[in-house]
């Protein structure tokens, strides 16, 4: 049985611990360095602490030779004063550094448009894997991602963590030029377009342009004839959702001017 960890404090005839402390204070306290006696209250801190009595030239080091107590503390020292050295294979086409090739590989792709992974249900294909895994979710319907929250589920973590500031009303990406603030980068990207008047969404059918995406798939719809809403009291269809729930308050109306009209008679 390893010794590091004891069943019960241990107690001297003076009634206090091993170390001198009283074992009310040891009582759940039952891990023990057997170096120097120390006790921790979990094996977590224990290990930590362990590293105290590694020899420097057997700890962990990094580029500049620096040792330090576990992997965790060199990572964050490398990322802080060897940032460079940290990320060195860089893009030719726009100077961005990625600390892998791997990931260069990827981020290559954005420059040549290459799209090598594609989904066998809809034939899209997509720059990288994890991309195509999230996309294959809008045919299966999975959603993996649970907000502990309010239980509900999202087929991309990305998306959870967005939701999960719904319950936060954390707001982390403030716009420089008016200081209001938003819980998802995309909104606050299309917001500050309300600013400088960029349009970067052109329509191929007439060439109309729009400051936001969702704008430009609505106006599409114009061109298509497309009409995917469809009312489920008389099936009548539109080509965007806030003329759909404008139609649906018609039915509404029409249903309170009856319930009037029977009290009365």
């Amino acid at each position: 049985m390893d010794d590091s960890r004891t069943g019960s404090p241990e107690t001297t005839a003076d009634g206090t611990g091993g170390d001198g402390r009283r074992p009310q204070l040891l009582q759940h306290s039952s891990y023990r360095c057997d170096v120097c006696s120390k006790y921790f209250r979990g094996s977590r801190h224990l290990k930590a602490h362990r590293r105290a009595h590694v020899a420097p030239e057997r700890r962990p080091r990094v580029k500049c030779g620096e040792p330090f107590g576990s992997k965790r503390h060199s990572t964050v020292h490398c990322r802080a004063a060897h940032a460079e050295d940290e990320k060195p294979y860089r893009c030719d086409g726009c100077d961005k550094s990625f600390s892998a090739n791997s990931g260069l590989a990827v981020h290559r792709r954005t420059h040549t448009g290459e799209t090598p992974y594609r989904c066998g249900a809809c034939g899209r294909s997509f720059n990288q894997t994890s991309t195509l895994t999230s996309h294959r979710r809008t045919h299966t319907g999975e959603k993996p991602y649970r907000c502990d929250g309010c239980g509900k589920w999202f087929a991309q973590k990305s998306t959870l963590t967005a939701h999960r500031r719904t319950h936060t009303g954390e707001k982390p990406y403030r716009c420089d030029l008016c200081d209001r603030s938003f819980g998802q980068k995309g909104v606050l990207n299309s917001h500050r377009r309300t600013h400088t008047g960029e349009k970067p969404y052109r329509c191929d059918g007439c060439d109309k342009s729009f400051g936001q995406s969702g704008a430009l798939v609505v106006h599409r719809r114009t061109h298509t004839g497309e009409k995917p809403y469809r009312c489920e009291r008389c099936d009548n269809r539109f080509n965007q959702v806030g003329s759909l729930m404008a139609h649906r308050r018609t039915h509404r109306d029409r249903d309170r001017d009856a319930i009037v009209t029977t009290t009365r008679s």
